[in-house]
């Protein structure tokens, strides 16, 4: 299940009567017995959703609009989905996906054990395109001279994604999306999907295309799959430390600067949950805003009122040093999520007591593979860790082109 975002060129109109339509099918890696749904649907937003809900992770619950009761069956042919609605608000986002819950949804085929756990993200699609443009264009420059002063620019080929390193994969979608971005029409065969445990030696995908467009596409392919199955592996290897507890594993705005959409990407695949993704979609007090402010008690009274004051749909999250800084919060209030930094797991129990419930719970700072278990068994709701990303190592992958072409070819000596 992924959610495609993206933000609409004009404005839906309040009361106004639309009509749309899409095209999906089921990308099946085996068609015989991958799992297939119905309920796919069209979802709209005032602004740009990247929280998913507490009560189902990584599941986005929307009122559903141009929904499809069939089961969309694994076929090579893509299925037209459309109908009318009435615009009820000044929507700017459109969002496409499932977004009933899994007892309401019907299902076909068997459930691969990972199904559920690698496989649920989104990704804005208006940013990733600006992402994939902005790539391109540092890596061609005035041309890929290499690629233009050998091959014949109708030639056409293929080439496989080999797999050097075990660990999870991830970026397989948007391995397609780069191909796809410089033309359109390519052939993309998957043989593996996002969240699959790869092992040495497997082949990920096919693609057939243009030879200028594999050769220009391929670093950049290569160096966001890499980098992406570096985070979901090492953020499945935490995730896995917490099986068992309810605690659930959250990343940070530690990432690299005009990446963090894929990196994010890549810790949910991973299996992992996201944590805000800017500083526009939470408001989280840290120990400089709390300083600046002059103590917690009033940066908390700040935000909330900076909140009441512009209706503005934003959690509060506030950072605590000390159980004295716990016990502030608590005589205040008007937070959503009260984070415990740098608290050594004994102190983390106490401040527990302390909160009973009330608010939910995160500890931060000096947690690593190590030690997690041990920040687990305190019963926190949530465990934020950087390391899964700034941490994260490339796994080893190539493109490697097949010898045949299958028109065109070297230009003339």
């Amino acid at each position: 299940k992924e959610y495609i975002e993206v933000k609409l060129k004009e404005t839906l109109k309040k009361d106004h009567f639309y009509f749309g339509e899409f095209y999906a099918k089921n990308r099946s890696v085996n068609q015989s017995d991958r799992l297939k749904s119905n309920n796919l649907a069209v979802a709209l937003s005032e602004s740009l959703i990247n929280d998913f809900s507490n009560e189902s992770p990584n599941h986005l619950f929307l009122n559903g609009l141009i929904k499809e009761e069939n089961i969309i069956e694994a076929d090579l042919t893509w299925q037209k989905i459309s109908g009318c609605f009435v615009a009820d608000k000044p929507y700017q986002y459109l969002l496409i996906g499932n977004f009933d819950s899994i007892d309401s949804t019907l299902t076909k085929g068997s459930i691969n054990s990972n199904e559920y756990s690698y496989a649920y993200y989104f990704i804005d699609d208006v940013a990733l395109n600006e992402l994939i443009k902005n790539a391109l264009a540092e890596d061609i420059g005035s041309g890929d001279h290499s690629t233009l002063s050998t091959i014949n620019t109708n030639a056409e080929g293929k080439a496989i994604l080999k797999i050097k390193q075990d660990g999870v994969l991830a970026g397989m979608d948007v391995a397609e999306k780069i191909f796809r971005f410089v033309q359109p029409d390519i052939n993309f065969a998957a043989f593996k999907k996002d969240g699959d445990e790869m092992k040495f030696g497997e082949t990920a995908f096919e693609v057939s295309a243009k030879v200028h467009t594999i050769l220009t596409c391929e670093r950049l392919v290569l160096n966001t799959m890499q980098r992406m199955c570096g985070i979901a592996t090492l953020t499945k290897k935490y995730v896995d430390k917490l099986s068992g507890f309810k605690t659930k594993l959250l990343d940070t705005r530690k990432t690299t600067p005009n990446f963090r959409l894929l990196e994010k990407a890549a810790v949910i695949i991973g299996g992992g949950k996201n944590h805000r993704f800017g500083l526009y979609d939470m408001i989280m007090l840290k120990d400089n805003h709390i300083d600046y402010s002059g103590g917690i008690e009033k940066a908390i009274s700040n935000a909330y009122d900076y909140v009441q004051e512009n209706n503005l749909n934003l959690k509060i999250e506030v950072e605590t040093r000390s159980l004295e800084d716990v016990k502030k919060v608590m005589h205040t209030g008007k937070v959503n999520i009260i984070m415990l930094d740098n608290f050594a797991p004994e102190k983390i129990v106490e401040a527990l007591k302390i909160i009973d419930g009330k608010y939910q719970t995160e500890a931060s700072g000096g947690i690593n593979l190590e030690n997690i278990e041990s920040y687990v068994a305190t019963g926190v709701d949530y465990i934020s860790s950087g390391a899964v990303i700034h941490q994260a190592v490339s796994l080893d992958l190539s493109l490697k082109a097949s010898i045949n072409l299958t028109k065109g070819g070297a230009l003339p000596v």
